[in-house]
């Protein structure tokens, strides 16, 4: 199974943006990012950077607790993933295939919120179209 590209890049910048936001800086963290053209939003610059890293941060929440534990351990503990293997104690490709199952996952969580987006948006203007 392969990781989701995207996925990854944006659980890299959720976890800079934590490790930033927890300094009080944002220094050293990216702002290189752009998202697939369908998950991408209508804003750009800073105020983007902030919605995109909360709306990881509630996908990674949405986790089974077993995975959520261990992207958070794979994208915040110091130590690199040899210390993630000893510290669960599973090996370098359990952690890979756990993470390509968050992947799918997170790609699930944000594909849903993006579809719910769309119909509020429709309902709410079916519903307007019909004011004077």
């Amino acid at each position: 199974m392969k990781r989701i590209e995207y996925i990854d890049i944006r659980l890299q910048q959720w976890a800079e943006w934590l490790l930033a936001s927890a300094t009080g800086s944002y220094r050293g963290v990216s702002f290189e990012y752009r998202p697939p053209e369908e998950h991408r939003s209508s804003t750009c610059g800073f105020d983007s950077l902030d919605k995109s890293c909360m709306e990881m941060d509630m996908a990674v929440a949405s986790l089974p607790v077993d995975l959520k534990k261990l992207v958070i351990a794979v994208y915040l503990w110091e130590g690199g993933l040899e210390h993630v293997v000893r510290f669960f104690k599973i090996t370098r490709t359990t952690v890979r295939r756990r993470l390509c199952h968050a992947d799918l996952r997170i790609q699930e969580y944000l594909d849903a919120k993006q579809q719910r987006a769309k119909e509020i948006a429709r309902h709410c203007k079916n519903n307007f179209a019909t004011y004077p």
